[in-house]
């Protein structure tokens, strides 16, 4: 499997379906005393800090727990990780724990590998080559 640190396309992406529980009783919480309930028919589908989330009243959680009241909270980044078949909450832990101590689920940014990669660095190293993208 190729992690997020490999050489390759990379598409950020919002995401705000998950299955039930992902952030409630499938988050890791017992950080490293974790144990994953990975053969219970259907998988985990969890969210695996890289980290412990900080306390409700830590400092910086309770600046962030005035934007997830507001609506202004920057997303988490998660990476779905198959041979886990869960979720690692890649960044965000201090905006995650705010945003679940004022009792709602986080605002997420999915990192997927794009496919094509060989077609996309040939397209990419051609001489009359067009960005897509303004500017």
């Amino acid at each position: 499997m190729l992690g997020p640190l490999h050489c390759g396309r990379w598409l950020m992406a919002p995401r705000s379906a998950f299955a039930p529980g992902i952030w409630d009783c499938d988050l890791v919480q017992d950080w490293l005393d974790a144990t994953l309930e990975l053969l219970c028919g259907g998988g985990w589908h969890g969210v695996l800090p890289l980290r412990p989330l900080p306390a409700p009243d830590a400092s910086r959680v309770k600046a962030y727990r005035k934007h997830a009241r507001e609506g202004t909270l920057a997303p988490v980044l998660l990476w779905w990780v198959s041979f886990l078949d869960g979720w690692l909450l890649l960044d965000g832990h201090d905006r995650a724990a705010a945003a679940l101590a004022e009792g709602m689920q986080p605002a997420c940014v999915e990192l997927v590998r794009v496919p094509d990669d060989a077609d996309w660095r040939a397209t990419a190293s051609a001489p009359d080559h067009a960005s897509p993208w303004p500017g």
